[in-house]
């Protein structure tokens, strides 16, 4: 069950905010921010950027209390809080086994000042105009590029190469279809892939080198000249 968390309408700068008001910028809750109701926590969640971070309640009452502040005061509100991040890409049963973009825990929990920085950073909390929240989404501009969302084959390639290190992406594409000697389907793959490889097993193509291509579906076998 999705819910929403309100906000009180009032300003909070914290202790030192006659001394920082006029130099540091305000953040607040980014308005696509959507809270779901766990087991003794809160999972916040963007469902365009598949970004998620799990909240202890203290962390979500921060939230709920303050309209907008200060990055100093959004540390000391999240003084007693806790976040997990849950953003990444799930790829152990295949591509599209969870699109959603939640993973388990991704290391230790967060709190203060480095709680404040992983909202910040998956665009929970944003500027006031919301502006680096819309620069956000825009495609990569380069691999190394962390600064937006990209694509979603950007952030696979980005994903493969940079946190999997995978160097022959064709054999990662290969075995989450394929048996390792790419004679079988895996057993997750047969609902779609047969139709698929009927159609390609069946159109004509020219012989190469005389020699044969066999692939074995759930219950059909298919021999193709390649």
């Amino acid at each position: 069950m999705l819910k929403s968390v309100p906000r009180s309408e009032a300003v909070d700068h914290g202790p030192d905010a006659s001394a920082t008001s006029s130099f540091e910028p305000c953040y607040r809750l980014c308005d696509a921010a959507v809270f779901q109701k766990g087991a003794g926590t809160w999972l916040v969640t963007n469902p365009r950027t598949h970004r998620h971070v799990e909240l202890n309640g203290a962390a979500v009452r921060a939230l709920s209390s303050l309209s907008k502040a200060s990055s100093g005061a959004w540390g000391t509100a999240f003084s007693d809080a806790k976040g997990w991040d849950r953003s990444g890409l799930d790829l152990s049963y295949e591509l599209w086994s969870d699109p959603s973009g939640c993973v388990d825990r991704r290391g230790a929990a967060c709190q203060g000042q480095a709680l404040f920085k992983l909202l910040k950073r998956h665009r929970f909390l944003v500027l006031e105009d919301q502006r680096d929240y819309d620069d956000f989404l825009a495609p990569l501009s380069s691999l190394l590029d962390r600064d937006h969302l990209g694509t979603f084959h950007q952030r696979l390639g980005q994903h493969l190469l940079l946190e999997e290190r995978i160097r022959d992406s064709w054999r990662w594409w290969h075995d989450q279809k394929f048996e390792s000697n790419g004679t079988r389907l895996k057993p997750t793959r047969q609902p779609d892939m047969p139709r698929f490889l009927e159609r390609e097993l069946t159109t004509t193509t020219p012989s190469l080198s005389g020699t044969t291509s066999h692939i074995e579906t759930k219950g059909s076998s298919r021999t193709k000249s390649l």
